[in-house]
């Protein structure tokens, strides 16, 4: 039998004794008095009264009547007891049953709200997008905020498409821009006027929408939805934008992975901005403001970046091959590892610039300034280093085989271990160089005077001995040495020879 069934049978006894319980204290207190009147009457009637047999007997008398009164009592209490748990039980699970349906209403609430809510956003943003195509500037700029805000409020349901349609709108106004070009090379004049449509293409300003559209593009795109794009492996489409003259903007501008092949960036104020993995596949540059940006593994081939400011630019392991850099300001830049195969690099300024184990292979560097540059293992195989500026220019273990240095300026340069094997060395100023196990063999040294080099010290090269008037002041030609890459012979300090130059 179970405790519901024990209760089910104490529970009318219960009731019964709560409704009688005071004939039943008067029964109880009458049989007290009774039986005590009997004990009292029944020791009085002995001839000699025992009075602690008497004592004894009351005690105990007194103790059965307690039990008694007590035993119903504590029933009562506990079946009290217990029911008022039931009540609470009852009570408790009542609770949950509402927390429950209150919970249920919470969340068709929140759902109905969320649902709401959505068709809000889409409304807001199918008016927004409306207004991009608008004829008059401030309701399109209006429309860039709309939806700038929308992505803002509710970044997982509308970033994407916001940021979508921020480029679409850009790339059509870039594609505006180049078709009214096409327009007027059409016209009958075009001919006479062609060189200048062309220029007026390359050099037309960006729309003050479309300024307004790229710093919202940018300003969206904060560490937590980098993260989603991330996620998502999405890549932002610029192709072919018009960003010229673009002014800059208080934050640095964000276009990483940017799609920015073909796009328009002549005199662009991109100070600082964030460029890591771009694509600027000829993408026009020229004259463009990059000082301090970040192009860390960015795709510039073939891209147009003359008299381009990159002063303490990050390159690193940027690809720049084939692209236009005259006369660029790379003062400080950071090329580690960069790809620059037949880059155009005339008249560059690469003062200071880190350039260690950059591939320069074919580089046009002809009149360039790598002053203090820092070229540690980098490759300029037949590079056009003609006129070039290397004062101090740590080219330890460089490749330079077949490069053309004539006329470079080499004062103070380190060498030291560098393979400059068939290299055109002709008029060029080694003065105070570092030539220390440089490779030499078949370079060509005419009208060079190699007496004021520092340390020539088992840097090979090639037959036939200079006259001596040309030797290095302090040192004489070892005997030939015997090579299966060619025949070439060292400089020895005079003193350990026992020798002297007169000699």
């Amino acid at each position: 039998m179970n405790d519901k069934q024990i209760i089910s049978y104490l529970t009318p006894a219960g009731h019964w004794l709560k409704e009688h319980l005071i004939y039943f204290g008067l029964f109880v207190l009458c049989f007290t008095i009774g039986s005590l009147w009997l004990i009292f009457i029944d020791v009085a009637s002995t001839e000699k009264s025992d009075w602690e047999t008497f004592s004894a007997i009351a005690r105990n008398l007194g103790l059965l009547l307690l039990g008694a009164i007590g035993l119903p009592l504590a029933f009562w209490r506990s079946v009290l007891a217990h029911k008022q748990t039931n009540i609470a039980n009852r009570n408790a699970t009542n609770a949950i049953e509402q927390t429950k349906i209150a919970n249920n209403n919470t969340a068709n609430a929140l759902e109905q709200t969320k649902v709401t809510r959505q068709g809000q956003h889409a409304d807001r943003f199918a008016k927004a997008a409306a207004m991009l195509g608008d004829n008059k500037l401030p309701v399109r700029e209006a429309g860039i905020f709309a939806l700038q805000e929308l992505a803002i409020a509710d970044p997982e349901g509308h970033y994407f498409p916001v940021q979508n349609l921020l480029c679409s709108f850009m790339r059509d106004a870039g594609q505006q821009d180049r078709e009214k070009a096409g327009m007027d090379r059409a016209k009958p004049d075009a001919d006479a006027e062609a060189d200048a449509t062309q220029e007026s293409l390359e050099f037309s300003a960006c729309k003050s929408d479309v300024i307004t559209a790229l710093r919202a593009f940018s300003d969206l795109r904060t560490e937590s939805n980098m993260k989603m794009e991330e996620k998502r492996k999405w890549r932002p489409n610029l192709q072919e934008a018009n960003f010229n003259f673009f002014p800059g903007h208080s934050n640095p501008i964000n276009l990483q992975r940017a799609n920015l092949t073909e796009a328009l960036l002549q005199y662009a104020n991109l100070t600082g901005a964030q460029l890591h993995g771009a694509i600027l596949k000829e993408a026009q540059l020229q004259k463009a403001v990059l000082m301090r940006a970040q192009l860390q593994s960015a795709n510039l081939e073939r891209a147009q970046l003359q008299q381009a400011d990159l002063v303490d630019a990050q390159l690193q392991k940027a690809v720049l091959a084939t692209a236009q850099l005259q006369e660029t300001n790379l003062t400080g830049a950071n090329l580690h590892g960069a790809t620059l195969i037949f880059t155009q690099l005339q008249r560059a300024n690469l003062t200071e610039a880190r350039l260690q184990e950059a591939d320069l292979t074919g580089a046009q560097l002809q009149n360039a300034s790598l002053a203090g540059a820092r070229l540690r293992e980098a490759n300029l195989k037949v590079a056009r280093l003609h006129g070039a500026i290397l004062v101090a220019t740590n080219l330890q273990r460089t490749d330079l085989t077949g490069a053309q240095l004539q006329e470079a300026d080499l004062t103070g340069a380190q060498l030291q271990r560098a393979d400059l094997t068939g290299a055109q060395l002709q008029r060029a100023d080694l003065t105070g160089a570092q030539l220390q196990r440089a490779d030499f063999r078949r370079a060509h040294f005419q009208m060079i005077r190699l007496s004021k080099v520092v340390d020539f010290t088992d840097a090979k090269f090639s037959p036939p001995v200079w006259d001596k008037s040309e030797w290095p002041k302090g040192w004489l030609p070892s005997d030939l040495q015997k090579n299966i890459l060619g025949d070439y012979f060292t400089f020895i300090r005079a003193e350990t020879t026992g020798q002297t130059e007169a000699d």
